[in-house]
């Protein structure tokens, strides 16, 4: 790994400050690009293109946020019309049916961030229970502490 000198990195931020892109930087210096961004990033400095870069992933985000919402929404759909269809169904189809829909309202419930079976709900549970009972074993270690050396 190459050790740069305050010298190189000074020079480094000051073309970072004047405006300058990492990959300009970069070229201009060969130092590489983690490097500055992480110089950058210690000296709060934001070079033009990293606004650019976060508002791209957030708009991202976004349209991958509404594509679930509209997922979630057609899946709820498929299984309302597949348990709809029950009433005229064969005891074969009512079974694949159910499974149908069954599916469609998992997925529904997968792309919504929630549980998909009770096992997930009792694990989350049973961590939370757990994360609390170390907070409290915590807590009680701290205030021995700090009742035997004075705090």
């Amino acid at each position: 790994m190459a050790q740069w000198s305050p010298e190189q990195r000074e020079i480094a931020l000051g073309l970072l400050r004047a405006g300058n892109a990492l990959a300009d930087v970069h070229r201009r210096t060969e130092i590489p690009k983690q490097t500055l961004s992480r110089w950058a990033h210690e000296a709060d400095i934001h070079p033009p293109g990293a606004e650019q870069a976060e508002a791209a992933a957030n708009a991202t985000r976004i349209v991958w946020a509404k594509r679930r919402e509209q997922l979630i929404d057609r899946f709820g759909d498929v299984a309302a019309a597949l348990l709809d269809r029950l009433e005229d169904s064969s005891a074969q189809d009512v079974r694949h049916l159910v499974w149908s829909a069954a599916v469609s309202v998992d997925k529904a419930q997968l792309l919504s961030g929630g549980v998909t079976s009770r096992h997930e709900q009792l694990d989350a549970q049973r961590r939370r229970g757990r994360v609390e009972e170390i907070a409290d074993e915590l807590s009680q270690r701290r205030a021995a502490k700090d009742g035997t050396t004075g705090g």
